[in-house]
């Protein structure tokens, strides 16, 4: 039902005025634009063959359910694991020979791939499904378990953050100032508190390099996760009820 196909209309063959129909056809392309990359992540490509594979050895629906939901949790934190190795890769080979720079890089790719694919799984759910009447909003097998795989998801982009960094300090600028942690802290308070000073710090302060743009990018995602974040804690506080209600 789009917008103008509201109970409260007394007029059901109405036209949609030009402004409605501009309106859906905006919203018919974003959600189509996102519904046709997250149906061809490599997650959901993935997931798919798997299906495929559990259908001819006859599992029951309850099985290819269970299934689905354990690898789910363990591409998340797989991942997540991955994020780790590649920030202390590209630490560790920061300034080094072209070998290095190409391992960093391999890491690097996939940790902006992963930032893509969250960012896009996240917006589907909350802008796309969410809002979706015939699949009736999001389901989820539980809001704790979707906590926890977001905030995973969240320390991931954090950690990729860091290693594209200093891949590219390692290129442009020959290394990094600071240690591992240091690195990871930065892109951390980048994400989290959108403190652009913060992320200068690995540059010694100098707001005018380029790693302002990294810094960019990384508020503007970081943005978005904390409210997939909220929305989703918010989503799974029980109702709570004082005790005048109850008499």
């Amino acid at each position: 039902m789009t917008d103008n196909q509201t109970n409260d209309s007394t007029d059901t063959n109405a036209e949609p005025t030009s402004e409605d129909a501009e309106k859906d056809s905006i919203s018919e392309w974003f959600t189509s634009a996102i519904g046709f990359l997250s149906r061809h992540d490599a997650y959901t490509l993935i997931k798919g063959c798997l299906k495929r594979s559990w259908e001819r050895k006859g599992l029951s629906d309850t099985e290819k359910s269970d299934r689905g939901y354990r690898f789910t949790d363990r591409w998340v934190f797989s991942n997540l694991i991955l994020s780790v190795v590649g920030s202390a890769v590209a630490y560790a080979l920061a300034g080094s020979g072209m070998a290095g720079r190409v391992l960093s890089g391999v890491f690097a790719a996939w940790g902006v791939y992963r930032i893509l694919e969250i960012v896009l799984t996240q917006a589907n759910n909350l802008l796309v499904v969410a809002f979706d009447r015939r699949q009736r909003g999001l389901v989820v097998k539980s809001l704790k378990r979707s906590l926890i795989l977001l905030l995973a998801n969240c320390a991931e982009i954090m950690f990729w953050f860091s290693c594209i960094t200093m891949l590219l300090l390692g290129i442009f600028d020959g290394g990094i100032e600071g240690d591992w942690f240091f690195a990871v802290s930065t892109s951390a308070f980048g994400c989290l508190t959108f403190d652009s000073d913060r992320v200068f710090d690995i540059v010694g302060g100098n707001s005018s390099h380029w790693i302002r743009y990294v810094a960019l990018v990384e508020a503007t995602v970081g943005s978005f996760m904390n409210v997939a974040v909220i929305t989703t804690f918010v989503s799974s506080i029980p109702g709570i009820r004082s005790m005048t209600e109850e008499g």
